[in-house]
């Protein structure tokens, strides 16, 4: 859902950590994840996942199999720590714990973006 997005829109880093904040808030709406930890990774991982299906559609632009791989393996660390961030601040329900949440995960995401080169 989020590829026209990310393909159209100047800031993609701050679309994905919007649409993992949605995810964590609505999952955390009803009750408290017992696990916060594994929540956290379990959301970025699915992201990383995600994301990596949406480059090996353009893998002949990028290189080889081997260009996803690391990619994938680069890429996973940084999803899970941004989403365990953003499951914290969910957690505690206080708006201001979730902005400043949202804002180290998106400058997290956005520093890794620019040492990538991406």
């Amino acid at each position: 859902m989020l590829w026209p997005v990310e393909i159209l829109a100047p800031y993609p880093y701050i679309f994905e950590e919007v649409a993992k904040l949605l995810i964590l808030r609505f999952s955390f709406k009803s009750e408290k994840p017992k696990n916060l930890v594994f929540t956290g990774i379990l959301i970025g991982l699915l992201f990383s996942v995600s994301e990596s299906v949406l480059y090996l559609f353009n893998i002949y632009l990028s290189g080889s199999l081997s260009t996803l791989l690391t990619r994938f393996v680069l890429t996973t660390p940084m999803h899970i720590l941004t989403s365990v961030i953003l499951a914290y601040s969910v957690q505690k329900r206080n708006k201001a714990l979730i902005v400043v949440g949202f804002i180290g995960a998106a400058a997290i995401h956005y520093f890794y973006n620019y040492l990538v080169g991406i």
